[in-house]
């Protein structure tokens, strides 16, 4: 490949086999260069293609605005995230987590902390992402020597979750998790104690919410369950039947829409397990 376009330093367009542009990171890859000239191989060296024309031209602004010592402290933070995700992460987390950090770097240069009141919840929620966002912060600390705050830990894990599902955006992944942090905050109101944080049935519970979560938002039909179970459940789980009828309850009058007696009966099961166990 040759070099269409410097962006900076560490940062260069180029054209794949068919064409396409795309921008490739690297330590020092576009210093002292010029366009035509070819790129050598490089073990640092990663490749991004955003097939939106509209992302990728935001993406190639952002790279020629910023820093880039921050194009190589992006660059960074992917191989590690990469390195931490059983599968790659969508291609549009170069175009977020460089908007990101650049936000996030700045605010350190002006003594300024974004408050993160959803942190502990991301980090039950999303324990593998939140400890390869930890790897990330702490790199950038150790390496780099910008002392982002723990609350960045948490945000950067969103970019990472929101990554694994390329489908919705940020602020739909942030919608999901205080959704669920809701939903949990009701269960322990109802039963008046703490949730078993680190059983299997919690993070079973955990997943199911996170799914009903995010088909609520996407405001999807429950009515289309086929296997209504919840005459069984009510008999059987009289009290978690009342806590799954309390949150139906909730969605009704906060967010204008109900769950179904379907999905109810689902969640009935998933919050019986919880909280049947002998110290309950």
């Amino acid at each position: 490949m040759r070099i269409v376009k410097i962006l900076n330093n560490n940062a260069v367009i180029s054209r794949d086999t068919g064409g396409s542009a795309v921008v490739l990171m690297g330590t020092g890859i576009g210093f002292q260069r010029k366009p035509g000239e070819s790129i050598r191989p490089a073990k640092n060296l990663q490749t991004f293609v955003l097939s939106d024309p509209e992302e990728s031209a935001t993406l190639i602004e952002l790279l020629r605005s910023f820093p880039p010592e921050e194009s190589e402290i992006v660059r960074e933070s992917i191989a590690i995230i990469k390195e931490g995700l059983a599968k790659p992460p969508a291609p549009t987390i170069v175009l977020t987590l460089t908007d990101h950090l650049h936000q996030a770097i700045t605010r350190v240069k002006n003594g300024e902390v974004l408050p993160n009141p959803l942190r502990p919840q991301i980090q039950s929620f999303y324990g593998p992402e939140f400890a390869i966002a930890k790897r990330v912060v702490n790199h950038i600390r150790t390496k780099h020597g910008i002392a982002l705050p723990d609350e960045e830990i948490g945000y950067i894990t969103l970019h990472i979750v929101n990554s694994e599902n390329n489908r919705t955006t940020l602020q739909e992944t942030v919608a999901v998790t205080s959704l669920v942090a809701e939903i949990l905050a009701l269960i322990k109101q109802f039963y008046d104690q703490p949730l078993d944080t680190d059983s299997d049935d919690y993070r079973r519970l955990i997943i199911h919410l996170q799914f009903f979560a995010r088909r609520f938002i996407e405001q999807r039909d429950f009515t289309t369950t086929t296997v209504d179970i919840s005459e069984l459940v009510r008999t059987k789980f009289p009290e978690a039947y009342a806590c799954a009828t309390a949150i139906d309850a909730f969605l009704q009058q906060k967010k204008r829409r109900g769950i179904g007696e379907a999905e109810k009966g689902y969640l009935t099961i998933h919050i019986a397990r919880l909280t049947t166990q002998p110290n309950h």
